[in-house]
């Protein structure tokens, strides 16, 4: 297979710096023979060794040595980024870190990669080289680990959420990858926990993530998330689902998960994934109407992980993101108020997340916080925390009102605000008053009893 590529010039001039012994390798070839588009980061795989790649580009380029044990260097120029790797075998591995040798085969080189798809190189004529199938499983947007998948998989754990990030994106799956997943799961404690975040984050955005959540829900288990919301978490999917025709595949899910893992789905074992269907339609559907005004039923990346997110998995969040999260799994939204408010507060799209979360959806108008501020209530003689709980309530009126009162009625409002709390209080403080002048006479005649009836006690032992 060969394509006709247009080239940044940069590439060209480092793939001839390189005496042509280069080749583009990886998901920048993948993508290309999609999308005919090259992405950003662009890995690079060549016969020569580190030492020598950085002697012939040092002069033309700033290269970076950021991994020379493994052979690669890096290269940013054009808004682009080349990481160029020697050709190289895994020696050594412990599911984290690989000791390895390099070598002048293309092919043995390919044999360390994970996934078939991922292990295409491509040269500046346009040559496609597949070493492994990878064009075939491409096509088929097929998932599979090269040769044995526990193999792989022991090389660098990671791997087993790389699947689930690829099979969330393409959608069909080899069974034996599948299961050498499961099996090896609990191995991934023994990643860090950045690098299953950044994975994991991926795992969500991808456009079938909804229907791999059956298979997936072992690895949730072994990095600490939530599975107990399964159900709702599908009630949830079946609104981002935007083609009528997957609608009822929510209801298959639990089905299809117990027949996969007793053997009795046929089609699983034919290296199809759940979502098929599902996923092939939406990628045939992408610019036909149902993707029109969907922004209500579109979740982000943050706002899947709150479905699953607890502060002892795994997931290592930022604390703006652990902040986003926590506060999705806290806040309640009741009515459109309650939207507008909580969307001066976080911003649209948090409050967005948190319909599509709770399934309830209220129509509102964005209003800015009330033009009232603390001086102004200063002003008003009222000082301290009165300040935070006055404006919050006189927030709540200007909402309520459209946002269209004029500032005489709002300080208005905020000094009956606040004789209404004064008001609270003094009553608050008289009913505590009352109650501890009950207690005190029931303890009283509580004592008074206890007296008489010692004093019975002792005429008794006489």
């Amino acid at each position: 297979m060969k394509f006709d590529v247009l080239w940044p010039e940069d590439l060209v001039e480092i793939i001839e710096l390189l005496d042509n012994k280069a080749r583009l390798v990886g998901g920048c070839v993948r993508d290309l023979i999609l999308y005919n588009f090259l992405v950003e980061d662009i890995d690079i795989a060549t016969k020569l060794l580190p030492e020598e790649v950085i002697s012939r580009l040092e002069t033309r380029f700033n290269v970076i040595p950021t991994g020379l044990k493994h052979g690669t260097v890096t290269v940013v120029k054009g808004g682009h980024k080349y990481e160029i790797t020697t050709l190289r075998s895994d020696d050594k591995t412990d599911g984290r870190h690989a000791v390895v040798s390099f070598n002048k085969t293309w092919e043995e080189d390919s044999k360390r990669r994970d996934f078939t798809m991922n292990s295409l190189y491509m040269d500046l004529s346009g040559n496609v080289y597949d070493y492994n199938g990878g064009l075939e499983d491409l096509r088929a947007r097929l998932v599979r680990f090269i040769g044995n998948p526990a193999d792989r998989i022991h090389e660098d754990y990671l791997r087993i959420l790389r699947f689930f990030r690829f099979l969330a994106r393409f959608g069909k799956y080899d069974l034996d990858s599948l299961k050498s997943c499961l099996e090896l799961a609990p191995n991934l404690v023994k990643v860090s926990r950045e690098r299953i975040t950044n994975e994991f984050l991926k795992i969500v955005e991808g456009q079938c993530f909804w229907q791999i959540l059956p298979m997936a829900k072992p690895i949730l288990e072994v990095i600490g998330l939530k599975d107990e919301l399964k159900k709702e978490v599908f009630e949830v999917g079946k609104k981002e689902i935007f083609d009528e025709s997957f609608q009822d595949l929510a209801a298959d899910f639990d089905q299809n998960f117990s027949d996969f893992i007793v053997g009795k789905n046929d089609k699983v074992g034919q290296n199809s994934g759940f979502c098929e269907v599902g996923c092939d339609e939406v990628f045939e559907n992408q610019n036909s109407e149902v993707f029109e005004n969907t922004d209500l039923r579109s979740l982000s990346a943050l706002g899947k992980v709150a479905l699953f997110w607890n502060p002892n998995s795994l997931i290592l969040l930022s604390n703006s993101q652990k902040k986003y999260v926590t506060n999705l799994q806290k806040f309640e939204i009741s009515d459109s108020v309650e939207a507008a408010i909580l969307e001066q507060k976080f911003g649209m799209d948090f409050v967005r997340d948190k319909m599509i979360l709770d399934g309830k959806f209220f129509e509102f108008e964005p209003i800015l916080p009330v033009p009232i501020s603390g001086n102004d209530l200063m002003n008003l003689s009222i000082f301290g925390a009165d300040i935070k709980i006055v404006l919050e309530k006189l927030n709540r009126f200007w909402v309520e009102s459209g946002g269209f009162l004029d500032r005489e009625i709002l300080l208005k409002k905020a000094s009956e605000i606040y004789a209404k709390m004064n008001e609270n209080c003094e009553k608050n403080a008289e009913n505590l008053k009352d109650s501890k002048k009950n207690s005190s006479e029931i303890e009283r005649k509580s004592l008074q009893n206890s007296a008489i009836l010692a004093e019975d006690d002792n005429s008794e032992s006489f």
